[in-house]
């Protein structure tokens, strides 16, 4: 897991993500790991409301926000 302070609309939370490593490599000197994040955060945690699904265009929206990340880390050896 990673365990990080996340900022939303100026409010920081502490936040614990699922982290999986999908990839590792070395080519010509170089390192390389790909990360896959995952998690869940709570959107009335970040004042991140709405009050009617008429300011969204109808759309409603969920009370929990799905994060998804990849990411790819890099060093010269």
């Amino acid at each position: 897991f990673l365990k990080g302070q996340l900022t939303v609309n100026n409010i920081t939370k502490t936040v614990e993500l699922d982290a999986k490593i999908t990839q590792m490599e070395k080519n010509n000197g170089f390192s390389k790991v790909l990360f896959e994040i995952m998690g869940t955060i709570n959107r009335s945690d970040f004042r991140l409301f709405s009050n009617s699904n008429i300011q969204n265009g109808g759309v409603l929206i969920g009370s929990d926000i799905n994060l998804i990340a990849n990411i790819e880390f890099t060093t010269k050896n």
